[in-house]
């Protein structure tokens, strides 16, 4: 039998339920309270070109080795 390529798949409805709740509730996504953090990091690699290797962003920290500690999630 041969596929129907303009049906809908599973991932397409995944994506449309992420995007409707963000819509929905879009102060939800600022809950997390490392996402300045999570911004700051992406600019700073855009900037830069590189993955960090000592920690920018602490005052208490600052020219340790930058851990990337959310790498899973």
């Amino acid at each position: 039998m041969k596929p129907i390529w303009w049906l809908p798949t599973l991932g397409f409805f995944l994506f449309l339920a992420i995007e409707l709740g963000m819509f929905a509730s879009p102060d939800r996504v600022f809950e997390d309270p490392g996402v300045g953090r999570h911004l700051r990091t992406a600019e700073f690699i855009l900037e830069t070109g590189q993955v960090p290797r000592t920690d920018p962003l602490s005052f208490t920290k600052a020219g340790e080795p930058w851990i990337d500690f959310e790498w899973a999630f």
